[in-house]
């Protein structure tokens, strides 16, 4: 939760310790997991990419209702690449 502080020019915004403390806690998370994922991949080859040539274009862009978005979303696996050890 935040206060804020009406000054003459503008509103300020006051962090309250919970709200530091938790943005210190989710640095400190993806930092650790940054580490670790560096730490596994560290002795890995690097991929090979091969370069591609499509046929394949985009000539129109159909319109979605949000319904058939968000139930897309829904079917879709966590958000979490496989190459991630903590996966």
């Amino acid at each position: 939760m935040a206060f804020y502080r009406q000054t003459a020019r503008s509103c300020v915004r006051i962090l309250l310790c919970d709200e530091i403390d938790a943005a210190e806690q989710f640095r400190l998370f993806f930092g650790q997991k940054v580490t670790g994922v560096r730490a596994t991949t560290a002795n890995t080859r690097l991929p090979t990419i091969k370069s591609s040539t499509s046929v394949a274009t985009l000539l129109q862009l159909q319109t979605v209702i949000i319904d058939e978005v968000i139930a897309t979303v829904r079917i879709l696996l966590d958000k979490c690449c496989l190459l991630d050890p903590s996966c």
